[in-house]
């Protein structure tokens, strides 16, 4: 019986080393550089009742300022919508995330697609790009008009 402990003892020794490199040497960075994945698109507006912030959405009119959510972005080298290039400011551009408007030709084609490309990867993303953002103006109430110059009672 001791004889069956000790050979035992080099192999449990032998398997707590391999573990333990796995485990430091699986901690590394190297998932930095691999290709980006976006999370989500979130509709940045000014409406708050009809835009939900922390919500993300599948479609969007051409016009309207997204944000795209993920991970890895940095290295970006183009961003698309349904094959139209987006215009990217770099300060809004972020490993993180991506603020831009979505261009008017894009809701010409039924690609429905985001594609992001980096210098270390591609990814795209199904999203469908709608006709033009309307734009919603007030009109007073006749009854309740006031000129800038009439006295106030």
């Amino acid at each position: 019986m001791r004889y069956d402990k000790i050979k035992l003892l080099p192999l449990c020794l032998v398997a707590v080393m391999i573990a333990l490199t796995a485990a430091f040497t699986s901690c590394g960075d190297d998932d930095d550089n691999g290709e980006p994945v976006i999370s989500g698109v979130k509709i940045l507006s000014h409406d708050t009742i009809n835009v939900k912030r922390d919500q993300y959405y599948t479609e969007a009119a051409a016009g309207t300022t997204i944000m795209i959510e993920g991970e890895r972005f940095h290295g970006l080298t183009k961003l698309l919508m349904n094959n139209v290039e987006v215009a990217v400011n770099p300060n809004y551009a972020q490993d993180t995330y991506i603020i831009c408007t979505i261009p008017e030709a894009a809701a010409a084609s039924q690609l429905n697609l985001i594609e992001l490309q980096t210098s270390h990867g591609l990814t795209q993303f199904p999203f469908k790009v709608t006709g033009k953002a309307s734009v919603q103006t007030t009109v007073p109430d006749k009854g309740n008009e006031t000129h800038p110059s009439a006295p106030r009672h």
